[in-house]
């Protein structure tokens, strides 16, 4: 019997927010999914958008959720129970402050790290045991506020490494999906995009 796993991005949605900071695990899943050369489609009873792709023996849902950032948890858990999908079955593709800009991090548990998406899923799924994908953007020189930060576009900079980060983050959760995740930690850790 094959394994199921959800793969979910995270991310504000509409045109507005579509290319910001705080975008960027949802601009990853879309980007694993057009690799793939799949799209999305509307799950009616549940309004997430979705694709269910075959990866091997993993049958692997990739999400793209129609709530905003805070409201996470809430926009995940019913297509979570529609298709009984265990939070341990979960992998969540976020933005965080604390890795420079592109870094990439796994992990399973934990805390929120002050993130609003992940406080909601771990209210929502009673749980924080569902893996992560920690998607590096830097902190703010003191001068600029946080909010304003992951609420504003690329950098020109940023915009240029892009192409070179996506290729590496979609090869690293390859791996992920498909091997032990001790040994993604050692192959990917240490490397950079």
């Amino acid at each position: 019997m094959s394994q199921t796993l959800c793969l979910c991005g995270l991310g504000n949605p509409g045109p507005a927010y579509a290319q910001h900071r705080h975008n960027l695990g949802a601009i990853l899943c879309d980007s694993y999914l057009h690799s793939l050369n799949e799209s999305y489609s509307l799950h009616r009873k549940t309004k997430v958008f979705h694709a269910i792709v075959t990866i091997g023996d993993l049958k692997v849902h990739i999400v793209r959720l129609p709530t905003y950032m805070n409201e996470s948890g809430r926009g995940l858990l019913p297509y979570l129970q529609f298709y009984q999908i265990s939070p341990q079955k979960v992998i969540i593709i976020h933005d965080d402050l604390d890795l420079p800009f592109g870094a990439l991090r796994f992990k399973q548990g934990g805390g929120s790290g002050g993130h609003n998406g992940l406080k909601d899923l771990t209210q929502y799924l009673k749980t924080p045991d569902y893996w992560r994908i920690r998607v590096g953007i830097g902190r703010p020189p003191e001068y600029i506020d946080v909010s304003s930060f992951v609420l504003a576009q690329l950098s020109p900079v940023e915009q240029q490494a892009w192409p070179n980060i996506l290729k590496h983050a979609q090869g690293a959760w390859s791996d992920l999906i498909k091997i032990d995740v001790v040994r993604v930690q050692q192959l990917w850790h240490s490397a950079t995009p």
